[in-house]
């Protein structure tokens, strides 16, 4: 357990994991969230690392919950009120590694494997490139029309679409 809350500089908090991520290994995870931490999900949790061949491999959870979960679900654009963990599943191999496919494949499944058990969402800026617009869709669950409203008048041409991407809407109100 750790507790990183308190007063500090942005520089600080954008340090936090140059320890255990060092500069110029690869890196690729998965995230979800939940709304507890059930026997089950443990019990998976833990089924899905004992079967892990990654010598750089985490599967852990970090606590959200707390003043996220007092407000509406449509209080501001991310929603996920429901949550209170994030379990990560995360690899680190070297550049030159023979097994990166198949190490990346782990992942992935691991991370499915852990899905069910979740609310069906994740943190946007965990999310990897090869995950799909359904994925972008069901982290903002019902807000997503909102933002793809909102998106239609401030960036109607999607300049600002390089981010895991919320399509402006369509006339009519079709995304």
């Amino acid at each position: 357990m750790v507790d990183l809350l308190e007063p500090m500089p942005y520089t600080a908090v954008q340090s936090y994991l140059d320890d255990g991520e060092p500069r110029g290994m690869h890196y690729y995870w998965r995230t979800t969230y939940h709304a507890d931490l059930t026997d089950e999900l443990l019990d998976r949790a833990r089924a899905v690392f004992a079967d892990c061949e990654i010598p750089g491999a985490e599967v852990g959870f970090l606590h959200v919950g707390g003043a996220l979960n007092e407000h509406a679900e449509d209080d501001g654009a991310v929603g996920n009120r429901d949550t209170c963990y994030v379990s990560g599943v995360n690899g680190m191999w070297a550049p030159d590694e023979p097994r990166a496919d198949e190490f990346r494949h782990w992942v992935r499944a691991a991370g499915r494997a852990l899905e069910p058990l979740g609310t069906g969402r994740s943190y946007i800026n965990f999310q990897t490139a090869d995950e799909g617009e359904e994925r972008v869709r069901a982290t903002y669950g019902p807000n997503y029309d909102r933002l793809a409203a909102v998106k239609a008048r401030y960036d109607p041409g999607n300049l600002f679409r390089s981010n895991r991407n919320v399509r402006p809407a369509r006339t009519g109100g079709a995304p």
